[in-house]
């Protein structure tokens, strides 16, 4: 992701009711720019379609914001960004990647291999 990303992924974080541009346009550029993070964008055709946003905190990765347009779902895309964060958590020898989830989203993260730890958070452990 580099700062001409950050307007097209603001407009997928607001059609999916993740945020509004006002309220995230100075933390995606504060995250662009954070070393402990990781702003993946997937692309098709050009245009942006998928998104994550993380960071490492020390202990885990942290998976901020994850997203992939509508009409994209269901192809791989989430999967290959996911996998793209993973190494990512990896290089910086996180002991494993935590995430927040809608109820919706939690199959998803299931099929990752991630396991409900407590009521709040889903955590994928590394080996």
């Amino acid at each position: 992701m580099n700062s001409a990303d950050i307007t097209p992924v603001l407009r997928l974080l607001n059609e999916n009711d993740m945020g509004t541009a006002t309220e995230l346009r100075g933390r995606l550029a504060f995250l662009l720019n954070l070393k402990q993070g990781s702003c993946l964008v997937a692309e098709h055709n050009g245009q942006v379609v998928g998104a994550l946003i993380g960071f490492f905190n020390g202990f885990h990765a942290y998976i901020n914001y994850f997203v992939v347009g509508r009409k994209y779902r269901r192809r791989g895309i989430g999967r290959q960004l996911h996998a793209r964060f993973e190494q990512f958590a990896k290089r910086m020898h996180a002991r494993g990647i935590i995430t927040d989830s809608r109820l919706t989203a939690t199959p998803f993260y299931f099929r990752l291999g991630y396991a409900l730890p407590g009521a709040v958070f889903l955590i994928r452990r590394f080996q």
